[in-house]
């Protein structure tokens, strides 16, 4: 081998180790020397050897990009140590102050909306929007980092592309859902992780009223006529006849039903709720809420006394076919278990269909109850009881029964302006 000699560096090199020296050792080995800010912020000289150039530079590379990270995060991690001294920031036992958006939300669903301090609908609903909604879109940008500004950019963005088909926006409606579980994690981590609420203060779309649709009297007596064919019938009855939901009717066991009073006992509720990390694989699972919708859902309402006759006909048929019942249902599946409220709606699409009754569906025959009602003038507040509304507001929906009869009774005085049609009286000579 060679005489060990200095070794000049290339043109090349001289430019890309200004400052350094490059030569080549009795082995073989180049080597570098050169005096660099090292990960504890001193002025030393580093060493770095390879076989050839492009190690040499690697490992160079390496070690200034390693130093500045280690250099970046101690200057990171000073400057949250004076920001939480200053604005008293202290997260949560095994939470690190840089936790992303979405993993904070993930805690914070996890933490405070898991059963069984909320319902099982709640966590499905809160981990439904994590998962497919904010996860996707903030990823693992830090917490701390987020801006209001970010928080609108990304309402404004739901307004355009935030369906999952990817085609076009998701309604007012929807984003308002999806704020309300930002905003409650970004409240939780107020004071813990950030400083401000980067949620508070944002600018929502304005939810419009929508238009319920409610069967007509005709389309009333046509759908009546027509469901006696179906196995579903009385569930159907009661559903327009009581204002239940589908779930509080497909839930109502034997046991419910007062035989003196007429009247059932509404406290439970039936829903199909979205699995997540589920071992067996199962997407989705029914449910028996113990508790209805709110606490006013919980309730005792009365039955007309033909359809209660109807409730006792299918109670002596159940006894004597004598098909599996082990829990005392109403209206069981052919197996015995819960009717699977899609295939009630399933059915009662079938219905509408044959009826020609367009725009239909579950909801619309609870609707149509609530305006029968208030077409009746029963006062709101009764009305309000057997919908099982936690607030009134929601009652007062139905309101526009009321204008649209208040527009019938001003139509009826036109007769009386000049140049329309009087109403014939005797006029004096």
């Amino acid at each position: 081998m060679a005489e060990s000699k200095s070794y000049k560096p290339s043109s090349k090199y001289a430019k890309i180790f200004e400052g350094g020296t490059l030569y080549l050792r009795k082995d073989g080995y180049l080597i570098f020397q050169k005096y660099e800010t090292d990960e504890n912020d001193k002025y030393r000289r580093v060493i770095f050897t390879g076989k050839t150039e492009e190690q040499v530079v690697k490992k160079y590379k390496e070690f200034v990009k390693r130093a500045k990270e280690i250099r970046g995060q101690r200057q990171q991690e000073a400057y949250r140590m004076l920001t939480n001294a200053t604005h008293g920031l202290k997260p949560p036992a095994g939470i690190d102050i840089d936790i992303s958006l979405s993993d904070w939300v993930l805690y914070f669903i996890q933490t405070y909306k898991t059963p069984p301090s909320v319902k099982r609908t709640t966590y499905s609903s809160y981990m439904q929007t994590y998962q497919t909604q904010i996860l996707p879109f903030f990823g693992k940008t830090p917490l701390n980092a987020v801006t209001d500004a970010d928080m609108q950019t990304y309402l404004n963005y739901l307004q355009t592309n935030g369906r999952l088909d990817k085609k076009g926006g998701l309604s007012p409606k929807s984003i308002y859902n999806i704020f309300v579980v930002l905003n409650a994690a970004m409240e939780k981590a107020r004071g813990k992780i950030i400083i401000e609420n980067p949620a508070a203060d944002l600018r929502l779309p304005e939810i419009q009223p929508t238009e319920r649709r409610v069967l007509t009297v005709e389309e009333m007596e046509i759908f009546i006529k027509e469901i006696f064919s179906e196995r579903l019938r009385v569930a159907m009855l009661l559903f327009l006849f009581t204002g239940a939901r589908m779930g509080e009717v497909l839930a109502l066991g034997w046991g419910d039903l007062n035989a003196k009073k007429r009247t059932i006992r509404i406290n439970k509720d039936l829903e199909r709720v979205q699995l997540f990390d589920d071992p067996s694989g199962k997407k989705t699972e029914l449910i028996l809420q113990e508790t209805p919708k709110s606490k006013t859902s919980n309730r005792e309402t009365p039955v007309y006394e033909n359809i209660w006759q109807l409730l006792m006909f299918q109670r002596q048929v159940q006894l004597h076919d004598g098909q599996p019942n082990p829990q005392n249902l109403i209206f069981p599946s052919k197996r015995g278990t819960y009717t699977d409220p899609r295939t009630y709606q399933k059915r009662v699409q079938a219905v509408c269909k044959r009826c020609e009754l367009q725009g239909v569906n579950v909801h619309a025959l609870r609707h149509t109850f609530a305006t029968r009602l208030m077409e009746q003038n029963v006062p709101i507040r009764i009305i309000q009881n057997l919908m099982g509304h936690a607030s009134i507001v929601t009652t007062e929906k139905y309101s526009h029964v009321l204008d649209d009869e208040k527009r019938k009774a001003i139509n009826r005085m036109s007769g009386f302006l000049p140049g329309t049609e009087e109403p014939k009286r005797d006029t004096p000579q």
